[in-house]
């Protein structure tokens, strides 16, 4: 990571570094108790050509497209080392923050004497609990990383204001649904008045809670169940407005 964001600086390309060794500095006591299989790092959107050229001048290469499945990042590899360039956040069918937004919010900060800017508390809370739950809560580590930032950052978390940018999203079920499993299993301290401000209560829900603890509710889910139509069909109840439902 840190040649990585030595060849961005000096590219002059903005860089946020997304989850892994960042997040780990930051939320854990020893920074190897969160092992990362990839490099998750987000540009904007016209830096990105200039960020796949700096990738392959620092030897990645870029996967086969077939290999690649999103839309929304590219995936270079380097050895054992896969790197995945965000330019968004999320599929562009699926609700999601605002990548726009996530970036005016943003601040510059440092790793290791490398810059790199990070979200606001708000927004890293909203993105880790949707990238667990389209990960399908299958990850411990996805919890943890909740749990973590929850315990840190409780009580200048912006609960009442969050309610209201989350729905908007709207990412008000995936939110809930992470959250308030991350409690239940973890002890994350989420207040029960945001879990009650933010809970679904739209027609699909109760179907996919059924159908999320057919599969095997947290964490206990056979793999070929995290991808293909059945994910599909579980994001698609978690949708709580008819325009993300159409979109989906």
């Amino acid at each position: 990571l840190g040649r990585l964001l030595a060849g961005f600086t000096q590219a002059g390309i903005a860089v946020m570094p997304l989850k892994g060794p960042v997040l780990a500095a930051q939320l854990y006591l020893t920074p190897s108790l969160r092992p990362s299989r990839d490099l998750d790092v987000l540009v904007r959107a016209h830096d990105a050509d200039a960020a796949e050229d700096t990738l392959e001048a620092l030897g990645y290469a870029r996967r086969r497209d077939e290999e690649q499945g999103a839309g929304y990042h590219t995936i270079f590899t380097a050895g054992d080392v896969d790197v995945e360039l965000h330019r968004d956040l999320g599929e562009r069918h699926a609700s999601r923050l605002d990548v726009e937004t996530v970036w005016a919010s943003a601040t510059a900060a440092s790793w290791q004497g490398h810059s790199i800017w990070c979200m606001s508390l708000s927004d890293q809370l909203v993105y880790l609990a949707f990238h667990a739950a389209k990960d399908g809560l299958a990850s411990l580590k996805a919890l943890v990383d909740i749990a973590l930032l929850v315990d840190r950052h409780r009580d200048v978390l912006p609960w009442t204001a969050l309610v209201v940018p989350i729905k908007d999203a709207p990412l008000a079920p995936v939110v809930y649904l992470a959250l308030s499993e991350t409690r239940a299993l973890l002890g994350a301290p989420v207040p029960d008045e945001f879990l009650d401000a933010i809970r679904p209560r739209h027609a699909g829900w109760s179907l996919a809670q059924r159908l999320f603890r057919w599969r095997g509710g947290v964490l206990h889910v056979a793999a070929d169940l995290l991808v293909g139509p059945f994910m599909a069909a579980l994001m698609f109840l978690w949708a709580d407005t008819a325009l993300a439902s159409f979109r989906h």
